[in-house]
């Protein structure tokens, strides 16, 4: 009877092994990009019986970054049940659980039911005393209420995330938190209130070793705000200041749509023929680059100068071609552009007729915008009718699967039982079947051995690559991108690019696990890259 028990014991040791063994393997294809083979992987694991809100982070982590949303809503949300139906003690999976379906929401547009989760985050990581996880909450909710409009109730929430930074002392945060709260002060109207947080961003950055593309971005942030409050002087000098440090970084873009706000700029004072230099130029380096949207806007503003110097033909070609392009972009605003200044053109020229023309063209342009914003609110009920209905399915699924698992029960009872009686009735088979497992033990240990010395061989062809990211500064680093690292940021690359995992990346950095996600996808999309092995392969190439 001993050995027996002793043969349950191992099966028992030997079946935990594989499903931790499962799970490190679905973590390893989310960290090297391979997430139809974790999804294929989690589907294997789903039919064999097994159920876990792990299981179920994993497959809305593969979906997410697959960018199929709604499916990874569905897992995420299957987690969150999961987890809310088990003994598990993890406040961090709870958290993430909160967190990840938020995201979701907010990605479809359905912004109010998000900040019902971003809520509970928010919660949750008071209950827990969780800092970092509290201003990852807050400033979710911040983003869910501006997306609304509720601009009065995402500015003091920007302003608590703020507050947080500046007490653990983050200067890159803390500069991209005064960025945020110019960008929802002007949105909301407080003009005054936006330029002066630009221009402590800036502040902060020229005093610190923030990038050269970033100043750049800033100083074009606070000409924005000067022109809409009408300071066309001062919007002025930073357009100018932004366009000559995005020429001297060969951000061809970026400077030429500065060049287009000066032209715009000029052709509000009507100096219309100051303007045509900064437009023309601007014009031969996007038709270089062939950047559709920029070029409506500049021949917009080209023909806005020709008409205001009485070269009518020349503003006639130019808003037709305006008209022509936004066709072709399916831009409706470009059109409606277009289209009044060809009437403004045919009113100053005596073209009645066409003038007459051209408005109504404006109106049928307004009319089907106005059709596109009632069907995209159309297109959210849907999305809203389906993710509801998707959740019931989740839910029919969730008792099959229950049900599944009871058979699967019932099976493994009767399978003991026989198993019960072949030992009873076989006991002289049990010595084989012990010097059986020794073996696999024996070989078992054997293959243990040999997969430390490949994981030691591994290590040190690993060794040279993270040697060579770690000779990497981040100011060099971030003198390669257009958008540039955050410490945080590059803290959890260099840890990530020496091998470490999630989980031991949030324990070197004292944050959490969903917060290293965070940071990994916005490291991801900053370098380009959708996986590990490319960072790292990106950091040795910029070395």
């Amino acid at each position: 009877m001993k050995k027996f028990v002793s043969i349950l014991l191992l099966t028992f040791i030997f079946s935990a092994k594989s499903e931790a063994q499962s799970y490190q393997m679905l973590q390893d294809f989310l960290e090297q990009g391979r997430y139809e083979e974790l999804i294929a992987e989690s589907d294997s694991l789903i039919s064999g019986g097994s159920v876990s809100p792990y299981l179920y982070q994993y497959r809305g982590d593969a979906y997410y970054y697959l960018n199929d949303v709604r499916n990874a809503l569905i897992n995420y949300t299957r987690a969150l049940e999961e987890y809310q139906h088990s003994e598990i003690a993890d406040p961090v999976l709870e958290m993430d659980c909160f967190s990840n379906v938020g995201w979701c929401y907010d990605e479809l547009g359905i912004n109010e039911k998000a900040l019902q989760y971003h809520m509970k985050h928010r919660e949750l990581a008071v209950h827990y005393l969780d800092t970092s996880q509290f201003t990852v909450g807050t400033y979710n909710c911040a983003i869910s209420l501006m997306e609304m409009g509720r601009y009065g109730e995402a500015m003091p929430l920007f302003l608590e995330v703020y507050d947080m930074d500046v007490l653990l002392k983050d200067t890159a945060a803390i500069g991209f938190d005064l960025n945020a709260l110019g960008y929802v002060h002007l949105e909301a109207g407080f003009i005054d209130k936006a330029i002066e947080y630009y221009q402590q961003s800036i502040r902060l950055l020229e005093g610190s070793s923030g990038t050269q593309r970033s100043l750049a971005t800033r100083w074009n942030n606070l000409g924005r705000a000067f022109l809409d409050k009408g300071n066309l002087d001062s919007a002025s000098f930073f357009f100018k200041a932004s366009f000559e440090l995005h020429s001297e970084l060969n951000d061809t873009i970026n400077a030429s749509e500065r060049l287009i706000s000066l032209g715009a700029l000029e052709n509000k004072r009507h100096n219309f023929a100051n303007a045509l230099p900064f437009l023309n130029t601007a014009k031969v380096a996007l038709e270089q680059h062939e950047v559709v949207d920029q070029l409506i806007q500049c021949d917009l503003e080209l023909a806005t100068s020709y008409r205001g110097l009485g070269e009518y033909h020349k503003a006639e070609e130019l808003a037709k071609k305006v008209v022509r392009n936004s066709f072709e972009n399916s831009s409706l605003p470009g059109r409606i552009n277009g289209y009044s200044l060809l009437s403004d053109i045919y009113e100053q020229t005596g073209r009645w007729q066409d003038a007459l023309q051209a408005n109504k063209n404006v109106q049928v342009c307004r009319d089907s915008l106005a059709g596109r914003e009632t069907n995209r609110a159309l297109v959210e009920m849907q999305v809203r009718y389906e993710v509801d209905n998707m959740m019931q399915e989740n839910e029919l699924l969730k008792v099959e699967t229950q049900l599944s698992i009871t058979q699967l029960e019932i099976a493994k009872k009767e399978r003991l039982a026989l198993w019960i009686g072949i030992v009873v009735l076989v006991a002289g088979a049990a010595a084989a079947i012990m010097v059986m497992f020794q073996r696999q033990a024996l070989r078992r240990k054997l293959y243990d051995r040999e997969v430390e010395n490949l994981k030691l061989q591994v290590s040190a062809l690993v060794g040279k690559a993270d040697g060579k990211a770690e000779e990497i500064s981040i100011d060099l680093l971030n003198a390669q991108i257009e958008s540039p690292l955050s410490e945080r940021e590059f803290e959890i690359l260099a840890s990530a690019l020496k091998g470490n995992n999630n989980t031991q990346i949030a324990e070197e950095l004292f944050v959490s696990v969903n917060t290293v996600k965070f940071h990994l996808k916005n490291v991801y999309d900053k370098l380009g890259v959708s996986s590990r092995n490319e960072a790292l392969q990106f950091v040795i190439k910029q070395g």
